[in-house]
């Protein structure tokens, strides 16, 4: 298993959702009803540090969503690809519509692709939507990936006749993909936790680096009051 760092926005939506911002107070519901004419419900956007591809779906630094690429001063910089979100707007095409799309604008370009052709970004489990709102939000979390693996022979050496290669001893990881429950179309999120250092493991970095004299003073004067 594999885990990567993903960030956690939250955006406004005219739509029904189970978030609902109360003035400073979030709140969960699954009626997905206004508790009062004041509140606005949410939809969350979960992002990486990947560089999003051409009509792939990103999140903008200035506060909105988009296809990158497809909306004015799509700037790579400015934008962050999504690979989660409770917003049923994001959808990607599937294999069927992959194979379709490029058909279908040959023979009428002007036709729309079936809704079957699409499939929702995957979405956050309701548990980890009411922790949300519970904890008044969550800025980051790890997210789970699974790596596909290939068993296949490896080419060594193209310039040997004839061509030298190494059968793979063990699977090797071919590409990392996002987890995704397959019944639930949900993502499977964990709480970061904080590592914690002992004196002996700081020590060990002074004795590592030991230019970094102040700081190896410091750490010793810890050790002398325990």
């Amino acid at each position: 298993m594999e885990v990567k760092r993903a960030k956690v926005h939250m955006l406004p939506t005219e739509k029904q959702s189970n978030i609902e911002l109360c003035g400073s107070l979030l709140r969960y519901s699954t009626f997905r009803v206004k508790s009062n004419a004041m509140s606005i419900f949410q939809h969350l956007y979960f992002t990486t540090d990947e560089l999003p591809k051409f009509g792939e779906w990103c999140y903008s630094i200035r506060g909105f969503v988009g296809k990158f690429g497809e909306f004015e001063n799509s700037y790579e910089n400015e934008c962050s690809k999504i690979i989660a979100t409770t917003d049923p707007k994001l959808k990607v095409l599937n294999e069927e519509g992959l194979k379709g799309m490029n058909e279908l604008h040959v023979l009428s370009p002007y036709s729309k692709a079936p809704k079957s052709w699409y499939n929702y970004l995957p979405q956050p489990s309701q548990d980890f939507i009411k922790a949300y709102c519970e904890q008044g939000g969550i800025d980051e979390v790890d997210v789970e990936y699974e790596c596909l693996t290939s068993t296949h022979t490896t080419i060594v050496d193209y310039s040997k006749e004839p061509i030298e290669t190494e059968a793979l001893s063990e699977p090797k990881c071919i590409e990392s993909r996002l987890k995704v429950d397959p019944i639930h179309n949900t993502i499977t999120t964990h709480r970061i936790v904080e590592k914690k250092y002992s004196i002996d493991d700081i020590e060990a970095y002074c004795d590592k680096y030991p230019n970094d004299a102040e700081l190896g003073r410091e750490i010793r004067k810890l050790r002398y009051k325990q």
